[in-house]
């Protein structure tokens, strides 16, 4: 990585890391509850829906950081996120490069 992609990387780990947002994603299978957590935060997530098949989500309700509201949506799944940029996700095995 070149110093602007660290800066830059940075930037965004920073900026989900003190925005909050207001949820409201049920329980339910875990890509439809990605999907609804993008329309409601304005994050774009990318992930393979063969990682999420058959997977269900916990949801959550309330008042998170993206990084929090993650971390949940994901919890118990094997699954972990890691920043693209200041709005996009990207979703992958945890562990996983």
């Amino acid at each position: 990585m070149s110093g602007a992609e660290i800066e830059y990387s940075v930037h965004a780990e920073a900026m989900t890391e003190v925005m909050t947002i207001e949820l409201r994603v049920a329980a339910q299978p875990l890509d439809q509850a990605l999907q609804e957590f993008s329309r409601q935060s304005g994050m774009q997530v990318i992930f393979f829906s063969s990682l999420t098949g058959g997977m269900r989500s916990p949801g959550v309700t309330g008042t998170y950081t993206v990084c929090a509201a993650l971390e949940q949506l994901l919890a118990g799944s094997g699954l972990s996120f890691h920043l693209i940029n200041p709005r996009t996700v990207g979703i992958r095995k945890e562990g996983a490069p």
